[in-house]
């Protein structure tokens, strides 16, 4: 009776050495304990930062991220006041555009407590997609036009000195010689001002012009500006017959235009008939004054010029009158002021 309760014991024995050895071999198959992996807002939960911190900061991204496509434009949320937002500098422009994506990922993705050699590939992946998107505002600069702060305020000087003429409009009548003299100044090139493979957009243009007139009651005179990488025409101050007075009207095609029929009130001349003249047009809004007041609006164009090939703008200004009564305007000097959007460095 003893052998078999032997037997029984190592068989019992055993089986609960199997046991212990199955037990082992499963702890032994599960996988080592996996690092949690936390982005930038979860890991600063963890050290107690406030909400209020990360509210700050993802409205600081959110405004970086559409100033680039959206700056200048005002949104409004339900419940809230209406918020603009802010436009971009043209010098930080790109470097927002591409790292954008970047600061996006490290806010976001799951970065904390993952391989060295995953971060990289992420990294990777997300220089190449800013890359990208670099090339698309290169290849269509004008949703950066519209985001970008004004940064181009040049003016521009046409004076007695520097022509060593004066600028001629009006309609002179002795007998049987009646003409008609009209003006067209040199064209200033902006070259100085804006380098090659540039956007450019106009906003703004402020003419400023002094001189003296002769008329009885009241008379006018068109006064237009042009700017453009297109071939404008040559200086002249010139008089033609009454008969030729097409010759006498100027008019030429160019990126931005603007025009108007200025009239001058014998009230409007000071001592010794002197005048000033002010043409002021905003782009923008699509607006126009002009000093003296009364003037009638003939032309108001602006498109995005482009500046390739080191063909670069210029501008022009030019005066002519069909005026039916006799009259006459000298102008002595003329101040063109420019101001615009410039965006460089394109594709």
């Amino acid at each position: 009776m003893k052998k078999p309760n032997r037997i029984k014991t190592q068989r019992v024995t055993r089986n609960n050495t199997d046991n212990n050895r199955g037990q082992s071999n499963s702890c032994g198959s599960n996988s080592p304990k996996q690092h949690k992996k936390y982005n930038i807002f979860e890991w600063t939960s963890l050290l107690g930062i406030p909400d209020a911190v990360k509210t700050l900061v993802f409205g600081v991204l959110c405004a970086i991220t559409l100033s680039p496509y959206l700056g200048g434009s005002t949104i409004w949320f339900a419940g809230s006041n209406p918020i603009t937002i802010p436009k971009v500098s043209g010098d930080w422009f790109w470097a927002m555009v591409f790292l954008t994506p970047l600061l996006w990922t490290v806010v976001l993705v799951r970065l904390i407590g993952e391989s060295i050699l995953k971060i990289a590939a992420i990294i990777a992946c997300v220089l190449i997609f800013s890359y990208g998107i670099v090339l698309f505002h290169k290849m269509f600069p004008q949703i950066a036009l519209s985001s970008i702060n004004k940064n181009f305020d040049q003016t521009y000087r046409i004076g007695f000195l520097e022509s060593q003429t004066t600028w001629d409009v009006g309609h002179s009548v002795d007998g049987s010689n009646d003409k008609y003299c009209y003006f067209v100044t040199d064209a200033i090139t902006l070259k100085e001002h804006i380098p090659n493979n540039c956007a450019f957009r106009v906003l703004h243009i402020e003419v400023e012009a002094g001189g003296d007139a002769s008329i009885n009651q009241m008379a006018g005179f068109d006064f237009a500006v042009y700017i453009g990488t297109n071939k404008l025409r040559e200086r002249a101050v010139r008089c033609v017959p009454k008969q030729n007075w097409p010759e006498a009207r100027i008019e030429q095609k160019s990126e931005v235009e603007g025009g108007a029929v200025i009239h001058v009130d014998k009230n409007d001349l000071r001592i010794f008939d002197r005048v000033d003249y002010k043409f002021e047009i905003d782009y923008s809004t699509n607006t126009m004054k002009t000093k003296p007041t009364a003037f009638n609006k003939t032309k108001l164009k602006a498109a995005d010029i482009y500046i390739k090939n080191n063909e670069y703008p210029k501008v022009q200004v030019v005066g002519w009158t069909l005026w039916g009564d006799p009259c006459f305007f000298r102008l002595e000097h003329i101040n063109i002021r420019v101001q615009g959007c410039l965006l460089c460095n394109l594709l």
